[in-house]
């Protein structure tokens, strides 16, 4: 029987500069540590699933028994200046509460390139294909990329997304960014 191919990895890279990395320097400031082990916590949550992390309220309090003694409420006040910062997209997390970044995304295609197949959420995928930089001649044939369907109950939806949004707004002005 054929094993199924899990859609994240084992390990990833960090730059050995990380620590001096403009954005990161600026949660350390705010946040002292806390903000350098949320900003780990997360990045190891992101690679373990793929390249993508779905943010709710419940993600908050499991992070509190990695982080210090942080509150809930701390963690999002600090996954809000990852936004904020830039460490993560603003426009995903603001639409889907998905946290991720074209580095993430750069990252986990060069960890996965020997996949036959990678499975990529047209939605969250910030890369452009065409760009070397961004994605490997040899992964581009390899990319599938797949939408969800959209639920049948608008309401539900709409009542779940204004409830996230209200629990990390991000001004517009933020986003542009």
């Amino acid at each position: 029987m054929a094993r199924i191919q899990k859609e994240g990895v084992d390990y990833f890279p960090i730059d050995v500069d990380i620590l001096q990395n403009k954005k990161v320097r600026l949660l350390v400031a705010e946040f002292g540590n806390d903000g350098v082990a949320l900003l780990l916590y997360l990045l190891c949550e992101i690679y373990k699933n793929g390249y993508y992390k779905k943010w709710d309220e419940e993600d908050a309090l499991f992070a509190t028994a990695f982080v210090g003694n942080c509150t809930a409420e701390k963690i999002n006040t600090i996954v809000k200046a990852c936004v904020k910062r830039g460490v993560f997209n603003a426009r995903l997390f603001r639409r889907y509460s998905v946290l991720t970044s074209a580095q993430v995304q750069r990252r986990y295609l060069r960890a996965v390139s020997s996949r036959e197949e990678i499975r990529i959420r047209k939605e969250y995928f910030l890369l452009d294909v065409t760009s070397k930089q961004d994605v490997p001649v040899f992964v581009r044939g390899k990319l599938r990329f797949y939408t969800l369907p959209r639920r049948k109950n608008a309401t539900e939806s709409t009542l779940e997304q204004t409830s996230i949004e209200s629990l990390f707004a991000i001004p517009e002005s933020e986003e542009k960014k």
